[in-house]
């Protein structure tokens, strides 16, 4: 996932600023670090929160994760309870269909609302879940993609990492340049959005026009 990509891609850098560009620096060792950085007016609100739940729906387990960022909403928080979630019980009781038949009259409201959010999707008398499904165990073709993007980005972090590295001398006291790994998250914040951007641009990734929808979820699950 994006998350997955963006953490990856940070690591890489890290390892190239730390074993080429600044590996004669001892690393700061502090239990916090305080640091600040000139607002540039845009607001890079990011992030990927995951939650679970065991025995649900029919399922062993399922894992459901959100990645949200300035043009998409997130549909919830880390903690949040699927048990008392009942759109997102309907999202998962629907991976194989629903008939609209069997909706129960007091679950049409909630399956409306979650047509709405997109977490559902009505085809013919069939209604579906829209979140992408995976099962626990099908590992390998997902493997198969993000070892290929891996190395795609692997060929790209010396470059990155040379830029910061040149950024940081230039910019950053020297006595402050062993806190090289601040200049690394920093420069890692606009990724969620720069990514979806070359996405959404391709046609890949449709943002919803409400900012909140199918996007940007995934489901696991465990029979």
């Amino acid at each position: 996932n994006l998350n997955w990509l963006v953490a990856v891609i940070e690591d890489m850098v890290y390892d190239q600023l730390k074993t080429i560009h600044f590996k004669d620096m001892v690393e700061v060792t502090r239990p916090f670090s305080v640091f600040g950085y000139i607002d540039n007016g845009k607001y890079y609100g990011c992030g990927c929160d995951g939650i679970g739940a065991s025995n649900i729906c029919g399922y062993a387990h399922v894992d459901i994760s959100n990645i949200y960022i300035s043009k998409i909403k997130k549909h919830f928080s880390c903690g949040h309870d699927i048990g008392n979630d009942r759109q997102l019980q309907l999202a998962i009781e629907a991976i194989n269909g629903i008939k609209v038949s069997d909706i129960k009259e007091e679950d049409k409201e909630q399956v409306a609302k979650a047509i709405e959010v997109g977490y559902l999707y009505i085809e013919g008398d069939m209604i579906y879940t829209k979140i992408l499904v995976r099962e626990y165990g099908d590992e390998k073709e997902h493997t198969d993609v993000w070892v290929g993007m891996y190395k795609e980005v692997e060929s790209l972090a010396s470059e990155i990492a040379a830029k910061i590295a040149g950024l940081v001398r230039a910019n950053v006291p020297e006595y402050l340049w062993n806190e090289y790994r601040f200049a690394n998250h920093l420069a890692g914040i606009p990724l969620y959005d720069a990514i979806s951007d070359a996405l959404i641009d391709k046609g890949y990734m449709t943002v919803p026009e409400s900012g909140l929808g199918a996007e940007g979820c995934i489901m696991r699950v465990m029979k």
